[in-house]
Protein backbone atom coordinates (compact mmCIF):
# COMPACT_ATOMS: atom_id res chain seq x y z
CA UNK A 1 0.00 0.00 0.00
CA UNK A 2 2.57 2.63 1.11
CA UNK A 3 5.74 2.01 -0.79
CA UNK A 4 7.99 4.25 0.96
CA UNK A 5 7.38 7.32 2.92
CA UNK A 6 9.24 10.68 2.29
CA UNK A 7 9.83 14.19 4.50
CA UNK A 8 11.55 15.30 7.43
CA UNK A 9 12.21 13.39 10.33
CA UNK A 10 10.90 14.32 13.67
CA UNK A 11 11.41 11.91 16.38
CA UNK A 12 13.78 8.72 16.75
CA UNK A 13 13.02 6.18 18.90
CA UNK A 14 14.09 2.76 20.05
CA UNK A 15 11.12 1.29 18.52
CA UNK A 16 10.85 3.04 15.24
CA UNK A 17 10.66 6.98 14.01
CA UNK A 18 8.24 9.53 13.56
CA UNK A 19 8.03 11.23 9.23
CA UNK A 20 6.20 14.41 9.00
CA UNK A 21 5.11 13.55 5.38
CA UNK A 22 3.16 16.64 4.25
CA UNK A 23 1.81 17.68 7.82
CA UNK A 24 1.43 14.37 8.95
CA UNK A 25 3.77 12.68 10.81
CA UNK A 26 4.17 8.80 9.98
CA UNK A 27 4.82 6.42 12.74
CA UNK A 28 7.51 4.28 11.44
CA UNK A 29 8.62 0.64 12.95
CA UNK A 30 11.82 0.68 11.72
CA UNK A 31 14.89 -1.94 11.91
CA UNK A 32 18.23 -0.74 13.34
CA UNK A 33 20.02 0.13 10.41
CA UNK A 34 17.27 2.29 8.93
CA UNK A 35 17.72 5.37 10.25
CA UNK A 36 21.35 5.22 10.92
CA UNK A 37 23.42 7.97 10.59
CA UNK A 38 19.86 10.17 10.29
CA UNK A 39 19.49 12.98 12.96
CA UNK A 40 15.48 14.68 13.60
CA UNK A 41 15.31 17.28 10.65
CA UNK A 42 17.43 15.34 7.93
CA UNK A 43 14.89 14.95 4.60
CA UNK A 44 14.78 10.86 4.68
CA UNK A 45 12.92 8.68 2.06
CA UNK A 46 11.89 5.13 3.50
CA UNK A 47 11.39 2.39 1.84
CA UNK A 48 7.96 0.59 3.88
CA UNK A 49 5.72 -2.08 4.07
CA UNK A 50 2.13 -1.51 6.05
CA UNK A 51 0.61 -4.79 7.66
CA UNK A 52 -2.85 -4.58 8.45
CA UNK A 53 -4.58 -7.16 10.98
CA UNK A 54 -7.47 -7.40 12.30
CA UNK A 55 -6.99 -5.22 15.37
CA UNK A 56 -4.32 -2.59 14.02
CA UNK A 57 -2.26 -1.26 11.31
CA UNK A 58 1.39 -0.70 11.19
CA UNK A 59 4.12 0.78 9.15
CA UNK A 60 7.28 -0.75 8.77
CA UNK A 61 10.71 0.99 7.12
CA UNK A 62 13.96 -0.75 6.28
CA UNK A 63 17.15 1.10 5.08
CA UNK A 64 17.09 -0.10 1.36
CA UNK A 65 14.83 -2.39 -0.50
CA UNK A 66 16.80 -5.21 -0.23
CA UNK A 67 15.58 -5.16 3.88
CA UNK A 68 12.22 -4.67 2.60
CA UNK A 69 12.50 -7.84 0.53
CA UNK A 70 14.10 -9.66 3.13
CA UNK A 71 11.46 -8.46 5.81
CA UNK A 72 8.83 -9.50 3.58
CA UNK A 73 10.37 -13.17 2.61
CA UNK A 74 10.99 -13.88 6.29
CA UNK A 75 7.22 -13.19 6.90
CA UNK A 76 6.26 -16.07 4.27
CA UNK A 77 7.88 -18.92 6.92
CA UNK A 78 5.35 -20.18 9.39
CA UNK A 79 5.46 -18.54 12.68
CA UNK A 80 7.39 -15.52 11.49
CA UNK A 81 5.43 -12.44 12.31
CA UNK A 82 6.07 -8.89 11.41
CA UNK A 83 7.78 -8.07 14.72
CA UNK A 84 10.19 -10.89 14.53
CA UNK A 85 11.26 -10.34 10.88
CA UNK A 86 11.88 -7.01 12.04
CA UNK A 87 14.08 -8.23 14.65
CA UNK A 88 16.08 -10.61 13.06
CA UNK A 89 16.72 -8.06 10.27
CA UNK A 90 17.56 -5.65 13.19
CA UNK A 91 20.00 -7.97 14.93
CA UNK A 92 21.50 -9.73 11.66
CA UNK A 93 21.62 -7.23 9.00
CA UNK A 94 20.09 -8.75 5.50
CA UNK A 95 23.42 -10.13 4.24
CA UNK A 96 24.26 -11.85 6.90
CA UNK A 97 20.97 -13.37 7.34
CA UNK A 98 20.81 -14.41 3.54
CA UNK A 99 24.35 -15.73 4.04
CA UNK A 100 22.96 -17.67 7.70
CA UNK A 101 20.36 -19.23 5.74
CA UNK A 102 22.13 -20.18 2.41
CA UNK A 103 24.71 -21.46 4.26
CA UNK A 104 22.04 -23.35 6.99
CA UNK A 105 23.78 -21.77 9.69
CA UNK A 106 21.98 -22.37 12.63
CA UNK A 107 24.02 -20.76 15.15
CA UNK A 108 23.82 -17.40 13.93
CA UNK A 109 20.13 -17.57 13.06
CA UNK A 110 18.83 -19.10 17.04
CA UNK A 111 21.25 -15.38 17.92
CA UNK A 112 18.46 -13.67 17.47
CA UNK A 113 16.08 -13.51 20.23
CA UNK A 114 12.83 -15.37 19.80
CA UNK A 115 14.42 -17.59 17.14
CA UNK A 116 15.12 -21.41 18.70
CA UNK A 117 16.72 -24.17 17.07
CA UNK A 118 13.59 -25.54 15.29
CA UNK A 119 12.69 -21.73 14.04
CA UNK A 120 15.92 -21.78 12.51
CA UNK A 121 15.83 -25.20 10.68
CA UNK A 122 12.38 -23.84 9.21
CA UNK A 123 13.89 -20.60 7.45
CA UNK A 124 16.47 -22.75 6.29
CA UNK A 125 14.03 -25.43 5.03
CA UNK A 126 11.67 -22.88 3.81
CA UNK A 127 14.21 -20.24 2.32
CA UNK A 128 16.95 -21.79 1.72
CA UNK A 129 16.15 -21.82 -2.18
CA UNK A 130 14.44 -18.53 -2.59
CA UNK A 131 17.84 -16.90 -0.95
CA UNK A 132 20.52 -18.95 -3.36
CA UNK A 133 19.94 -16.33 -6.42
CA UNK A 134 21.89 -15.27 -8.49
CA UNK A 135 20.94 -11.86 -7.00
CA UNK A 136 22.06 -12.70 -3.80
CA UNK A 137 24.86 -14.90 -4.81
CA UNK A 138 28.28 -13.07 -5.55
CA UNK A 139 30.50 -15.45 -7.01
CA UNK A 140 33.74 -15.47 -6.18
CA UNK A 141 34.74 -18.25 -8.95
CA UNK A 142 33.75 -20.10 -11.70
CA UNK A 143 32.36 -22.72 -9.40
CA UNK A 144 30.09 -20.29 -7.39
CA UNK A 145 29.06 -18.81 -10.91
CA UNK A 146 27.77 -21.87 -12.10
CA UNK A 147 25.36 -22.24 -8.90
CA UNK A 148 24.28 -19.37 -9.18
CA UNK A 149 23.30 -19.81 -12.86
CA UNK A 150 21.94 -23.19 -12.05
CA UNK A 151 19.34 -22.13 -9.33
CA UNK A 152 18.24 -19.43 -11.90
CA UNK A 153 17.10 -21.95 -13.65
CA UNK A 154 15.00 -23.36 -11.13
CA UNK A 155 17.56 -26.22 -9.71
CA UNK A 156 17.56 -26.48 -6.05
CA UNK A 157 20.91 -25.11 -4.26
CA UNK A 158 21.79 -28.49 -3.05
CA UNK A 159 20.90 -30.25 -6.31
CA UNK A 160 22.77 -27.29 -8.06
CA UNK A 161 25.93 -27.53 -5.77
CA UNK A 162 26.27 -31.38 -6.09
CA UNK A 163 25.81 -31.04 -9.62
CA UNK A 164 29.18 -28.43 -10.03
CA UNK A 165 30.79 -30.46 -7.77
CA UNK A 166 30.80 -33.32 -10.34
CA UNK A 167 31.57 -31.29 -13.59
CA UNK A 168 35.46 -30.59 -14.32
CA UNK A 169 37.02 -27.27 -14.60
CA UNK A 170 36.81 -25.85 -17.74
CA UNK A 171 40.14 -24.51 -19.88
CA UNK A 172 38.36 -21.05 -19.64
CA UNK A 173 37.07 -20.71 -16.63
CA UNK A 174 35.42 -16.77 -17.36
CA UNK A 175 33.29 -19.19 -20.39
CA UNK A 176 30.69 -20.92 -18.25
CA UNK A 177 28.56 -22.98 -21.25
CA UNK A 178 30.77 -26.05 -21.26
CA UNK A 179 30.00 -26.54 -17.76
CA UNK A 180 26.22 -25.39 -17.64
CA UNK A 181 25.72 -27.99 -20.65
CA UNK A 182 27.60 -30.76 -18.39
CA UNK A 183 25.75 -30.01 -15.38
CA UNK A 184 22.47 -30.01 -16.63
CA UNK A 185 23.34 -33.13 -18.44
CA UNK A 186 23.83 -34.68 -14.75
CA UNK A 187 20.55 -32.97 -13.20
CA UNK A 188 18.77 -34.40 -15.67
CA UNK A 189 20.15 -38.11 -15.62
CA UNK A 190 19.46 -37.58 -11.55
CA UNK A 191 15.75 -37.26 -12.14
Amino acid sequence: MIAFVKGTLTEISALGAVVDVGGVGMNLLTSANALKGKKVGDQVQVPTVMVVREDHMSLYGFADVDEKEMFLLLQTVSGIGPRMALNAISVMGEQKLSKAIANSDIGSLTSVPGIGKKGAQRLILELSDKIASPKNAIPGSWRDSLIAALVGLGWSRKDAASAAQQVETPDNEADLSDSLRAALKILSSNR
